[in-house]
């Protein structure tokens, strides 16, 4: 009886946290849309961008698309700029979030993690090519 009563009780718990973290992500998600949109623009990449972001951001007009559009390639720029920049080091991921931070104000939660993740895979793609070719010079 106590071990079902423990089941319960850790159901109970888990629910309660799965719930307060979908609220919380609700509300950043309100408080900061750019951010979401920006997470929205990474998850739908080679898809048909403007339907999949019209169908996550409500009142979404052609204009502000090619508004958000301009500035999330200013920030895979940037992402590209500063994972080139770490001369065969993976940067960290406190040096990524802060730089990230610094050039594109409007990512703060969700798109930040998404851009430092890009970025971190990105230098690391470049850390391995690197790498490679270096072999493979050595070997000819």
């Amino acid at each position: 009886m106590l071990w079902l009563l423990t089941m319960v009780v850790l159901a109970l718990v888990v629910a309660a946290g799965l719930l307060v973290r979908d609220w919380q992500r609700r509300r950043q998600r309100k408080r900061y849309p750019k951010d979401y949109a920006y997470v929205v623009y990474r998850g739908a990449r080679g898809k048909d961008l403007f339907a999949a972001m019209g169908r996550r951001l409500p009142g979404l007009t052609q204009a502000k698309y090619e508004a958000l559009l301009a500035e999330f390639t200013a920030v895979d720029m940037s992402i590209r700029a500063l994972a080139g920049r770490s001369g065969g080091q993976r940067p960290s991921t406190s040096y990524l979030r802060e730089a990230l931070r610094q050039l594109h104000p409007f990512l703060t939660h969700e798109g930040l993690e998404r851009a430092v993740r890009a970025a971190r895979r990105r230098a690391k793609k470049l850390q391995s090519g690197e790498r490679k070719g270096s072999v493979a010079r050595g070997r000819k």
